[in-house]
């Protein structure tokens, strides 16, 4: 049995045991956390996109466009 498989056989009952003992409120808040990520990061990739539009503005303003 290699490395791999042993270390799943480990890791997938400790999970399973960490999560039961999580109350609802504990449950519910890493349900969250996804979302919670997602939300980031498309608020992130937003405002790149308002700076870069921002920024293109301004060069074509300054090249009187």
């Amino acid at each position: 049995m290699s490395t791999l498989p042993r270390i799943s056989l480990f890791i997938a009952p400790v999970v399973v045991v960490a999560l039961a003992a999580c109350s609802p409120e504990q449950s519910k808040a890493i349900g969250n956390q996804p979302k919670k990520t997602v939300d980031s990061v498309t608020n992130n990739v937003n405002q790149s996109l308002q700076q870069g539009a921002d920024r293109t503005r301004q060069e074509d303003e300054k090249q009187g466009k």
